[in-house]
This record gives C-alpha cells, structure tokens and sequence, in this order.
C-alpha cells in the first residue's frame, strides 16, 4: 500500500482550502478570483513546482527523468447557480480543486520519474474548458490522462468505476423557425410557426423518456443504444399580445445519448425533420449548438488498474453497472488520452449534485487525493 503522508494539520489546512473556495463560486468562464486562490495556496506550500499560467486555466508542472511518459490529473473549478439565481458550488468542483491542490502539496517532496501535469480546469458546467486544454496537452506530449468527480448515493471514500461509457454525450439544440408576423385577426396573411414547433414536439414525445441503455428506435432509425430529447423551453410570438398572431418560435433542447457517434446521428436526423417543416410550412429555420459534451468512456485496462489500487490502498470499490446520464467534458481528453474518469463517494443520503442544499463534504478530501497519488505512483515503475 501506497502511504499518504498527509497529516492533520495539512488536511485542516486543505479544508481550509475547500471552505475558502466554497465561499468564492464563479461560473463558467468567469473564475478568475478562483484561480488566484488556487494558485497562491500551492505557491504557499509548494517550492519544487512549476505554475504554468494559462490564461483562462492554468496547471502545475513536476519535471521527471528525461525522456519519461507524462501523467496528467485534472480538477474543475467552475461552479453553477441555484434555484434564487445565486452562484454556488452545487457540483463539488471546489472539493476536486482542494484533492488536486493536496496532491500538488503530496508531490512537492516526491522524487519522480515520470512528468507530472496538474491541470486546474476552467469552464466544464458549459462543456468548453477541457476542448480548450487538448491542444495544449499534445503539445507537452501527455500520456495518460485521469479525473474524478464525486458522486451522492454512494458511501463515502467508495471508489466507483465503469469501462465502456461511464457518462453520456449531450448537446444543447437551439432550433429558430422564423415566419410572417400579422394581425390575429387576419392569420391567414402571416405564417405561424406555431404548428411546425407542435409537429417537433409531438415526434419527440417518446425521446423525453428513459428506455433503458439497449438499442432503441427512434426517428425512423436505430441506435446501438440510449437516445434522448429533452424538450427545455418552447418560446412563441409575444407574451400577452393578443392582437399579433405569432411569426416567430424557439424550441431548446437537450440531446442525449450513450455514444458520441449516436448523439451526431440524432442531431442529424433532427436536422432533415426541422428542414422539411420549414419547406412544408414556408418557414426559415437556423439551428445552434451550446454546451457539447462527447461521452466520457474508459478503457478496460484502465478501470481494471483503478479498481487494483482502490483495493490496495484500502479503498472500497464499486463497479457500476449502468453509464450516469449526466455528461462530463473529461470525455474530450479521453478521446485523446488514455486514462480513466471514475467517481468518488459523498454519501448515501448526500445531497444530490446540482441540489441547492448540496455542499461537498471535506470527509472525502483524503480519500481524492490518495487514490490520484496511487494512479501516479503506479506509472513510476
């Protein structure tokens, strides 16, 4: 077993750490004063490692023998906002910052042979901040990739993985049918969107609900697997006018799917049904895509390597049986790395994530950053 050499008053000053940055949530894309706490705490407790600002994120460099492989660990630290429209780190993002933050720490004294890249991700609620990363990480040559993201419903410190697809692909569908706008008493010289969104929503009744993860038909087609449409807002005309019959209407979605592949095969299916309502119904139509998410899969390797460790460092470990709907943008570095992407217990009766009562629990703090320390030690053979 790997020793995690982390005493109590490092471990209180990690959730010191965590409480700090539970106070500061900034959203997707606007963590700035985030990252300065994360970067001063590591350059507090840290003198062999190097601070690689960049920008919008930033990682933390440990140089190894030349020559070597790079191992890279990833923590978010972007936060949502909740019900009253208050910003709040209602996914945990601040405790994967703080594990990251104590591995940081944990290899400031380490005598390694392998690079190690710690990457202090930006922007992953919106999907944009690992597509940002990728690049960047092929320049430096990174070998194996890893992440976690705690998950309520499971007991604490439980380490949870899955090979094949561990979270879906989505992606956010804006469609726009734009028409003739005219009196309501005279519709008959304007053209009214209203019938076309009707006919949309109607073929997507049965996407809306959950079939399971087998092959499923839908839309004339058939997916290796889950598919969803989740109808989010229908906007038409102008509230309370009721003189004005509609000439224009929005319809957002969320599309959903097991493989990355499925989700552009519904997208495009949806695309040729939005284009032959327009036609029929002498409408414009645009379409926009917002919050792209790949699915976020593991190898088998990979998962069987997590699961030794887990075990080794005493370290329950769950192995899941079913994929989490919910999307994850860690998939894009795995579409280019190896590694894996698992799940960190904050209990069975925790808070669910995005829940506005939902804090993450500093109990787990220990158990992140001794599973992260193991994965890296296990590549210095």
């Amino acid at each position: 077993m790997e020793q995690l050499n982390i005493g109590l008053e490092e471990l209180d000053q990690l959730k010191q750490l965590h409480q700090t940055l539970r106070k500061h949530p900034e959203l997707s894309e606007h963590e700035q004063e985030t990252r300065e706490i994360l970067k001063d705490f590591i350059q507090t407790h840290c003198s062999n490692l190097e601070i690689v600002d960049q920008g919008r994120w930033f990682y933390v460099w440990k140089a190894g023998s030349p020559g070597k492989q790079t191992i890279a660990f990833r923590a978010d630290h972007d936060a949502i906002s909740n019900t009253q429209g208050q910003v709040f780190h209602g996914c945990g993002h601040d405790g994967h910052s703080t594990i990251l933050a104590g591995l940081a720490w944990q290899l400031d004294s380490m005598d390694l042979s392998t690079n190690v890249m710690l990457i202090f991700q930006h922007a992953e609620e919106n999907g944009v901040g690992a597509r940002e990363i990728v690049p960047r990480m092929q320049e430096i040559g990174v070998d194996y990739v890893y992440g976690l993201h705690n998950f309520p419903g499971f007991a604490q410190n439980q380490i949870i993985g899955k090979s094949g697809t561990f979270m879906c692909a989505s992606t956010g569908m804006e469609i726009r049918f734009q028409g003739q706008q005219t009196h309501a008493g005279q519709p008959e010289k304007g053209i009214n969107p209203a019938f076309a969104l009707a006919e949309l929503c109607l073929k997507l009744k049965d996407l809306g609900k959950f079939p399971g993860f087998g092959p499923q038909k839908a839309l004339g087609h058939t997916f290796d697997s889950l598919v969803m449409a989740t109808i989010i807002s229908l906007e038409l005309g102008q509230k309370g006018m009721y003189g004005i019959a509609a000439g224009s209407g929005q319809l957002q979605l969320t599309l959903r799917a097991s493989k990355y592949s499925d989700l552009k095969e519904l997208t495009n299916l949806l695309e040729e049904e939005v284009n032959r309502l327009a036609t029929e119904e002498h409408l414009s139509a645009a379409i926009r895509y917002l919050d792209q998410f790949p699915d976020t899969s593991n190898p088998v390797e990979e998962v069987e390597r997590l699961e030794r460790l887990a075990k080794a460092n005493g370290l329950a470990y769950h192995q899941l049986e079913q994929a989490f709907r919910p999307s994850e943008d860690f998939g894009w570095y795995l579409m280019n790395f190896p590694g894996t992407f698992f799940g960190l217990g904050s209990g069975d009766e925790h808070p669910d994530l995005h829940d506005d009562r939902y804090e993450f629990p500093d109990e787990i703090i220990a158990s992140g950053i001794r599973i992260f320390r193991a994965l890296l030690m296990d590549h210095q053979g």
